[in-house]
């Protein structure tokens, strides 16, 4: 349902499939080299073909995971982390998936629905429990209701806000 035309649909569900090795003609050694020089956008464009609309798709993987865009990222690093493309890379991706799965060391990531946010809330709610009404906990911050305006009462110990100079 992307809003992409055919042959870019075609391509990325080509990509994700692992149906193509897009560093065939490379050697085991030439495809490890290859993807700890270059970076994670550069084979999407150079080797797999995708447009720009497609990598600032895919991009955003790069940004919400590290912060900093797949242009600055190696193809290594990007697909251990977890982005896309893993099994595009033939015998270096088979070899990579069976190490990482053998070893039990898959990466797992958790992320809150509404980002660093969540960090902010727990520890407000730490500091001054009034604010949360109850346990604010990791499952039920993101959703929680908090009173923001026991921030301000004067009955607190705990202060937060900028300090005065």
């Amino acid at each position: 349902r992307l809003p992409y035309n055919k042959s870019e649909k075609e391509k990325l569900i080509e990509f994700v499939s692992g149906e193509h090795d897009y560093l065939d003609e490379l050697s085991f050694f030439e495809k490890y080299k290859y993807s700890k020089t270059t970076s994670y956008n550069s084979f999407l464009r150079d080797r797999v073909g995708f447009s720009g609309r497609t990598i600032r798709m895919l991009d955003v993987f790069s940004r919400g995971m590290f912060g900093y865009s797949g242009w600055k990222d190696s193809i290594l690093h990007a697909i251990m982390l977890g982005a896309p493309g893993l099994r595009a890379m033939g015998w270096l991706g088979e070899v990579a998936d069976f190490l990482t799965m053998s070893t039990g060391k898959a990466y797992e990531a958790r992320y809150f629905p509404d980002g660093n946010a969540t960090v902010a809330r727990l520890l407000v709610s730490k500091l001054i429990p009034s604010v949360a009404k109850g346990e604010g906990n990791f499952t039920n911050i993101a959703t929680k209701r908090l009173d923001y305006s026991e921030l301000d009462r004067e009955r607190h110990t705990t202060k937060i806000g900028s300090p005065t100079i």
